[in-house]
């Protein structure tokens, strides 16, 4: 019997064979003929093992089987492609071709991970007859980390009809995506912040398919504001604190929106507020309805579309963390929301969240009582992010549905931080589509559809979130159902703006963006054109009608162009001030208009009586219809003016009657930590920080203070030798060296030789500024207490609540106290931690062995207290006089915390750092407090007049001085109030009105220095224009002293001399009171102090008033003071008629030894007269000034120190006189004792008329031994240096640069000339100086040719030695083609090529001190500016640089050996 089964499967496997014989032959010729088409599609879910005859489902054979492409399938890793053709990244990146032979083919991923199983079952080769294709299902592209999902196989016959099949298959996928089992359970690998792709594969037999997969997550959108319900529950609402009103709803086109169709319109009003506003959009859980919209683990930051309004507000977002916290976030700081338009921004998570986190919503806060406003803003897209990627947005364009064989281009576009809108990339890019047999895309973004079906479109770029289009393909042209054009209703003459056209396909669920395939015409291109891209430009006034086409479809809109017009932008309030009581002012509002969006001040307009008027409190001022403003009592008060729609405010500050206090202390905080005030940055040098901090204390001294806050101890290490503490790395650079003097003695010295109050400014509980206790030197004391240390908030903290911590304090501060003369002990804010954000401050420790049953918080204030307590008995226990004082955060609570607390709304010392600031003064533990009132006035949350109020009153009655501390540094930031030049001032003259505000501390010294908005200009011409004593402190002393006695005047030849008597070891200083007259002074008005002296030893006291003219009669009174600034009496006056000044005939130095180094000598100075000679009291008419530094320094007050052997020569100017005095320095190591020998003597000269000698001696330095980049006109070749390397030199005996000279002939890099002669003055030139620096850098080679115009002057000698810096860049030549090499160098010129044989970069940034800097070409201020921090050259002692001024050999020698010694 014939088996018709078998015989049916045998015919079929037969034609099987024949079929795939053909097919394989058409695939050869096929591959043969388009080998080199790199750009053609491929294919990879579905495979066929013969060609289906099913034309339904498929297309024909040469669609199905593309041309071979030489470079398919997926890369197996993520490595860079080692391939060699340079096409590749051009041949795609999609699935594999369909496969007509082996599981071998190439086309295969190289790398897959196999199932678990690693078991390939055998299959039947009858039903392998019948399976001729595969296809996988899956659902969905993309998967979160860590997620699986299930992968099932279809397989089909040779006609496409379904077959059931349920074992032989082998599953695999890409191990950078994750692992499949091998029943097809996907399991996505662990990708944090990124996202990856790959392949999942199924094979059966010779088949195989291929599956698309994204795995991770980069962003998620949250919120497109496309409806405010989801399934019927509210998920947006308005909410607000504050303020007027506040609504939430959707815009829709031609309204702002960025994606899709609507935005959210977010409507606020703070206007008629004050204190802190905020208004916010609530988003609520999509699910619930309830408030706060969960989000998926930490991410990295937010992001949003803003439509601004320019209202300078503060945009920030809130969260609620694991313990139901609220915590905020910034989108912007609190005054830079000024955007108008389109804007994405991002607000970066706080750092340590604990989780589940929830978004609660979008929130604009305004603190600025003068900026309450109303307004609209506009939100579209919110998402969050899990990286740190700046590519926050990519989209794709350019595609909608397509038919059977149609191509469209994909366009990518990006958004970043700060994009005002997405932006078109064209390289970088990598597209990719699921299913590629239904639409295929290529490395340029070119989309080829190939049969029916749905696929989608991945873009990646860079680190963004890939971008996905659902790509339908229909075998006719897709269904368009309609479109809309939309855009402004009407735009200005000359104005440009756009429209947008939006399709809807039918059976697509959102529009899509066409404008830029669509084709526009206007109805008249007289009045506005329009052109691709959707951009309109206005022409002339009339009304056109817009039409937009595409894909047959027309659609219309109507456009008015009207005449350009101006535009009310804003309005200003000006000519108003401080006033006093009573004081009436004219107010002056002015209108400002744009035409075009460009202001034109010719069309400002005065719209004072036209505009409405508001104030804050009616109490302080009042305005009339007029503008005209009446003072009527002490305060601060906000006056808005408003005039169609705009308003503009004014903070007006009402004083009683000026006056300048006698008593008022007027300090400055000198920070050291981080180098912020001094020492300076840089390499470590121990005079010019000596230098540098007097410069300091003169300039303070100069704007009228009486004191300095000096920070000593800025962590735990010291600027004073310590047995608690290392040496401060901020003095050196490294914790633990010895400067080689004491700071702390030195700088308490020159405090009070300027009469200046010394604090010493301590911080108590920071360990380091670094987290590590590595950060730490061995030898470090508290490495021995490792366990009193903690790290938070990125620094190292002593514990505050372990008793031995409290006590290491203490004594490292009495240590202090005991052997320094200190005037007062000072803290700042830095107590416990400012609290960082979701991390508790890690004392669980001490608070279990040390909190005896006390809640957490009041332990905590507890150990404060205690510290507090205890330091204040010890200070006083030991030194009763020396004050005890603290500068603490301006608020201590809130008056919403407690009915004590201030009108304020910010944060708590009480609660954040457990500071009881109230206690301590309550208990009179301290002398001083001087909270850091660093805001303005009117300041919402803190406002300054209000805490200004409360203080006054919390130390009244006490034993205790309210001080205020303010922000110095602040004045010009980018604020209108601290723009506004009369803030801080206005502080000053507000204190004034307060009995019980004692003075003010600026933070810092430095913004001082800078004089930011003319403040040190202010001080020292009005505000500080008078002298103030600090104010008496008299619970410090028990009685004030006695006056002065037998006080004497007497006119000299030099002015009036006052001498007195006081036997009184309780007086610390005098106060000269001076009136020009016979009338005693009156010692209650500051402008009668003349002169504050500190009191010298012995009973005999002196001084002399230098500043007197002759003829004229003065009278003068002194008191005396103790430590507590108590004052005596006053003497009885003395009047003294001013004679006429004998004539000084000359001044010299009286007779200087010669030192050692590290030795000192007070110099006295002599004035030659007529007929004698008599010793000058020393005083600050007098300049000093050494030659040579490097070789001994002489201070203001006469003292030199002697610091390397070698010479230097030592100048005194005084009045119109000048004398010299060659100072020699002799090695410690050659000998000993005080007075090894003398020194050549220093005459002076001068002549009665006062004019200053005209030449000094030949070897007299210059006043300043820089070098710079000149040339003199000198022959070179008559430069023996080549020749006759061991010449005597005559000239140099004496010379102050004479050792110097010895050094660099030793060093055989420059000698003498042929007379025997060095010829240290003489102008250097350009062809000198480069043969020695050629020399001394010891360049070598043949150097480049020279083939300078005037070449030919360059001496033979010399050729190669130019050669060689010309090849090392060092010199250049002139544009001209000419070296020049006779022209002498002057400074400028000298810094740049030091700069270039360093090898140092110009700073083109760098600030430079030189009072000259303006001069200095711009070609060379980088190479001076990078010399000058290289610690190469300095400057002159008049703070100039000189740089056009030529250099001297002698010049040229101690910079080139500073060169050296900068690169040993």
């Amino acid at each position: 019997m014939i088996n018709y089964s078998r015989v049916k499967r045998k015919l079929t496997m037969v034609i099987v064979l024949l079929l795939l014989l053909s097919l394989c032959t058409n695939i050869f010729v096929s591959a043969s003929q388009n080998e080199s088409n790199s750009a053609a599609p491929t294919y990879a879910p579905i495979v066929y093992k013969s060609e289906p005859s099913d034309l339904d489902r498929t297309e024909p054979a040469d669609q199905v089987t593309p041309p071979r492409d030489t470079n398919i399938g997926p890369p197996a890793t993520e490595e860079p492609d080692t391939g060699t053709s340079p096409d590749d990244s051009d041949s795609g990146i999609d699935s594999p071709a369909p496969e007509t032979e082996t599981p071998e083919d190439p086309s295969l991923p190289t790398e897959t991970e196999a199932a678990e199983d690693g078991n390939k079952l055998d299959e039947p080769a009858e039903l392998l007859a019948e399976v001729s294709s595969l296809e996988i299902q899956s659902d969905r592209l993309t998967m979160e980390s860590g997620t699986s999902q299930q992968f099932t196989v279809s397989f089909y016959d040779e006609n496409g009809q379904e077959v059931n099949v349920t074992d032989g298959l082998e599953w695999s996928a890409d191990p950078t995506i994750g692992r499949i089992d091998s029943n097809g359970l996907f399991t996505a690998s662990s990708i944090i912040g990124e996202v990856k792709y790959g392949y999942v594969t199924v094979s059966y037999g010779d088949l195989s398919a291929q599956a698309l997969v994204l795995v991770g997550k980069i962003a998620v959108v949250i919120e497109e504001f496309e409806s405010m319900k989801h399934n019927g529950t509210p998920v947006l609402s308005a909410g607000l604190i504050n303020s007027t009103s506040s609504k939430v709803e959707l815009s829709s086109r031609p309204e702002p929106v960025m994606y899709g169709e609507h935005a959210a319109k977010f409507t606020y009003d703070m206007s008629g507020t004050s204190g802190t506003s905020a208004a916010y959009v609530n988003l609520h859980n999509l699910d619930s309805g309830d408030f706060y919209r969960p989000l998926e683990g930490y991410p990295t930051k937010l992001g949003v579309w803003v439509y601004g309004d320019q209202s300078a507000h503060w945009f920030r977002a809130r969260l609620r963390d694991g313990a139901n916290v609220l915590k905020t976030i910034d989108f912007t700081t609190s005054a830079n929301f000024t955007w108008s338009g389109w804007k994405y921004v991002t607000a970066p998570m706080l750092a340590d969240l604990t989780g589940p986190l929830k978004i609660s919503d979008l929130y604009l806060v305004e603190t600025k009582n003068e900026n309450k406003n109303a307004g609209v803003l506009y939100f579209d897209r919110l998402s969050v992010f899990y990286s740190n990627t700046d590519i926050l947005g990519i989209d794709l364009e350019g595609l909608t549905p397509m038919k059977v064989h149609e191509s469209k281009q994909a366009e990518v576009y990006i958004t970043k931080n700060n994009s005002t809108a997405p932006e078109l990339v064209q390289n970088g890019l990598n597209f990719l589509s699921s299913h590629p047999e239904v639409a295929s895309v290529d490395s340029n973004g070119i989309v080829q559809a190939h049969r029916t079906g749905q696929t989608t479109i991945v873009a990646l770029y860079g680190t963004g979130q890939p971008a996905l289009f659902e790509l339908t393909v229909t075998e006719d042209e897709p269904p368009l159902e309609s479109i809309a054009i939309y855009g402004p209703e009407s735009i200005e003459q000359g104005r440009t703006d756009y429209v947008k056209v939006l399709a809807r396909y039918a059976n697509y669920p959102d529009t899509i963006d066409v404008t830029n395939t669509a084709t526009f015409t206007s109805s008249d291109s007289s009045i506005a054109s329009i052109v691709g891209g959707g951009e309109i430009t206005g022409h002339d006034t009339g009304t056109v009608t817009i039409t937009a086409e595409y894909n047959g479809q027309q659609a219309h809109y109507s456009l008015e162009i009207m005449e350009a017009r101006s535009v009310l932008d804003k309005i200003v309030l000006s000519e108003l001030n401080a006033m006093k009581l009573g004081e009436q002012q004219q107010a002056k509002v002015t209108a400002k208009y744009n035409v075009l969006g460009q202001y034109r001040e010719d069309l400002d307009k005065d719209v004072t009586t036209d505009s409405t008027y508001k104030i804050s409190k009616p109490a302080v001022a009042d305005i009339n219809a007029e503008g005209i403003v009446t003072a009527k009592s002490i305060g601060a008060t906000m006056i808005t003016a408003t005039y169609q729609g705009k308003s503009h405010s004014y903070v007006l500050v009402v004083n009683g009657e000026e006056m300048i206090p006698k008593r008022e202390l007027r300090a400055a905080w000198i920070a050291t930590v981080e180098n912020i005030d001094w020492p300076a940055k840089g390499p470590f040098n121990a005079e010019q920080q000596k230098a540098d901090f007097i410069a300091i204390l003169d300039e303070l001294k100069e704007a009228g203070m009486n004191a300095i806050v000096m920070q000593v101890k800025p962590t735990a290490d010291a600027f004073y030798p310590s047995k608690f503490a290392p040496w401060s790395k901020w003095l050196t650079g490294e914790q633990g060296k010895d400067p080689g003097y004491d700071p702390l003695a030195f700088m308490i010295e020159e405090a009070h030789k300027r009469n200046l109050e010394f604090h010493a400014w301590f911080n108590p509980y920071r360990a380091s500024m670094e987290p590590d206790v590595n950060s730490l030197i061995p030898e470090h004391p508290l490495r021995q207490h490792e366990d009193w240390l903690l790290t938070y908030g990125g620094r190292l903290i002593m514990d505050p609540g372990i008793p031995d911590t409290q006590q290491y304090i203490i004594d490292s501060i009495m240590e202090v106290v005991q052997n320094y003369d200190i005037d007062a002990v000072h803290f700042d804010d830095y107590f416990y931690p400012y609290p960082v954000a979701g991390v508790n401050f890690p004392d669980d420790a001490s608070y279990s062995k040390y909190g005896n049953g006390m809640n957490r918080e009041d332990w905590r204030r507890h150990n404060v207290n205690t510290l507090i307590q205890n330091l204040s008995k010890a200070i006083k226990d030991k030194k009763p006089y020396v004050q005890f004082g603290i500068s603490p955060f301006g608020i201590w609570k809130n008056i919403d915390s407690d009915p004590e607390g201030s009108n304020t709304r910010g944060t708590e010392s009480y609660t954040a750092i457990y500071a009881d600031t109230r206690k301590w003064v309550q208990e009179e533990w301290i002398d001083y407090i001087a909270p850091q009132i660093y805001w303005y006035f009117n300041y919402g949350p803190a406002a300054y007049e209000n805490l200004i109020d409360w203080w006054a009153k919390q130390v009244d009655g006490k034993k205790v001085h309210l001080y205020i501390g303010h922000g110095a540094y602040r004045i010009g930031s980018d604020d209108p109030n601290w723009l506004d030049p009369d803030q801080m001032p206005n502080q000053i003259l507000f204190n004034r009105n307060f009995d019980n505000v004692k003075g003010s501390i600026f933070f810092s010294t430095q913004s001082l220095r800078d004089n930011p908005l003319g403040f040190n200009d202010r001080l020292q011409q009005d505000l500080y224009a008078y002298p103030a004593l600090v104010p008496e402190m008299n619970w410090l002393e028990q009685s004030k002293p006695a006056a002065p006695t037998d006080m004497t005047g007497a006119a000299g030849a030099s002015g009036i001399q006052l001498d007195w008597q006081d036997p009184q070891d309780v007086v610390v200083y005098y106060v000269i009171y001076r009136s020009v007259g016979d009338q005693a002074p009156d010692i209650s008005n500051p402008a009668n102090i003349y002169d504050e002296v500190r009191k010298i030893s012995g009973n005999h006291q002196q001084f002399i008033d230098h500043s007197v003219e002759p003829g004229k009669t003065y009278t003068y009174t002194i008191t005396s003071f103790n430590r507590a600034h108590q004052e005596s009496d006053s003497t009885q006056h003395v009047t003294v008629e001013a004679k006429e000044l004998e004539p000084i005939q000359a001044i010299e130095f009286d007779k200087i030894p010669a030192l050692y180094t590290g030795k000192s000598h007070q110099v006295s100075i002599k004035a030659i007269y007529k007929d004698r000679t008599e010793h000058l009291t020393i005083n600050d008419q007098m300049e000093f000034s050494s030659s040579n530094p490097g070789i001994a320094t002489i201070d203001d007050h006469g003292l030199v120190k002697a610091v390397a052997a070698g010479k230097t020569t030592l100048t005194i100017k005084y009045q119109s006189f000048s004398a010299l005095h060659e100072l020699t320095v002799l090695s410690s190591s050659t000998g000993g004792g005080d007075n090894p020998g003398g020194g050549t003597g220093g005459g002076g000269s001068g002549g009665g008329s006062g004019s200053t000698p005209s030449t000094p001696p030949s070897t007299n330095p210059p006043t300043d031994p820089l070098v710079e980049d000149t040339d003199n006109n000198q022959d070179p070749g008559r430069d023996s240096s080549e020749e006759s390397l061991n010449v005597t030199l005559s000239d140099i005996s004496g010379h102050w640069a004479e050792i110097s000279i010895q050094q660099a002939v030793q060093q055989k890099w420059i000698n003498g000339y042929n007379d025997g002669t060095f010829r240290p003055n003489q102008p250097v030139n350009r062809e000198q100086f480069a043969v020695m620096l050629s020399r001394a850098l010891k360049l070598e080679g043949s150097g480049t040719d020279i083939s300078f115009a005037d070449a030919d002057k360059i001496a033979a000698w010399a050729r190669p030695h130019i050669a060689r810096v010309l090849e090392s860049s060092i010199i250049n030549g002139y544009q001209d083609h000419t070296f020049r090499p006779n022209q002498q160098i002057n400074r400028a010129e000298m810094a740049a090529m030091i700069v270039r044989s360093l090898g140092i970069e110009p700073d083109s940034k760098a600030d430079l001190p030189f009072s000259d800097a303006n001069t200095i070409p711009a070609w060379a201020s980088p190479y001076v500016a990078a010399a000058y921090h290289a610690g190469i050259i300095q400057g002159r002692s008049n703070q100039a640089f000189a740089p056009r001024e030529n250099a001297t050999r002698a010049e040229a020698v101690i910079m080139i050996l500073r060169m050296l010694q900068y690169t040993e």
